[in-house]
C-alpha cells in the first residue's frame, strides 16, 4: 500500500512494487554477497516464480550476474548470484587548500583507483581543470574512461550556496567562488558529468 492524496491507502502498482522488491534484492545481495534464488525468495519474503523473475529482471539490467553453485547438499546446486561490480562506477573528491584527494569504486563500494594531487600555492586559474585531470587519471588507473563514471561527488569545506552556486566560507579554496565555476570551464560543456558538491 502507498499513500494517497489524503493520506488515503492506496494499492501499489505493479511496477512500484517491483521497483521495491528489485531494490530490496539489491540490497540483500550488497549485505549478504552471493545468494540462490531460493534464498533471496525467502529472505525477502516472495515466492520462488516472484524470485526468479526478479534475478532475471535484474541480470537482464546488467546488475546481477551468476558467481557459481552452492555446494555441500545432495543433488545439482543451486545459481548463485551476485551484485554486478560492473554495472556502475563513482568517484568521490576531497578537496582542500594543499591537495586533491579522491578515490574510484564500484557499484558494491569497493575501492578500484585512487588519485592525490598536490594543490599548494596554486593559483586560482585552472583549479576547475585540475580536478578534471585528477578525475581522468583516477578513472583512467581503474581502466575507465570519465564517461563511465555514472556520479561524481566532491567534497569541500565551506558550504555551497544552492540559490547562487557559489561556495562560501571557503577562502582557502581560490577559484572556487564564482556563481556556476563549473560551466566555465572549457571543456565543462563537453564532459556532461553528474557532479554534486558536498
Amino acid at each position: 500500500m502507498t499513500s494517497g492524496p489524503g493520506g488515503t491507502a492506496q494499492p501499489g502498482t505493479p511496477s512500484l512494487l517491483r521497483a521495491i522488491n528489485d531494490r530490496a534484492a539489491l540490497e540483500l545481495l550488497l549485505e549478504r554477497g552471493p545468494l540462490s534464488r531460493s534464498q533471496l525468495g525467502t529472505l525477502t519474503g516472495l515466492s520462488k516464480p516472484t524470485a526468479s523473475q526478479l534475478l532475471s529482471r535484474l541480470e537482464s539490467a546488467g546488475l546481477v550476474v551468476p558467481v557459481g553453485t552452492t555446494a555441500g547438499r545432495p543433488g545439482p546446486g543451486a545459481q548463485l548470484y551476485e551484485i554486478n561490480p560492473e554495472a556502475g562506477f563513482v568517484a568521490g573528491l576531497d578537496v582542500n587548500a594543499s591537495r586533491i584527494r579522491l578515490a574510484v569504486a564500484d557499484i558494491t563500494g569497493t575501492t578500484v583507483a585512487e588519485h592525490r594531487v598536490a594543490t599548494p600555492g596554486r593559483q586560482a586559474t585552472g583549479s576547475i581543470e585540475r580536478v578534471r585531470e585528477a578525475v581522468d587519471v583516477a578513472a583512467a588507473a581503474a581502466g575507465l574512461s570519465r564517461q563511465q563514471l555514472r556520479q561524481v561527488v566532491i567534497g569541500t569545506p565551506g558550504a555551497l550556496d544552492s540559490g547562487t552556486g557559489k561556495l562560501r566560507y571557503a577562502p582557502h579554496l581560490p577559484g572556487w567562488h564564482s556563481p556556476g565555476c563549473w560551466r566555465s570551464s572549457p571543456r565543462a560543456s563537453a564532459s556532461r558529468w553528474p557532479w554534486r558538491t558536498t
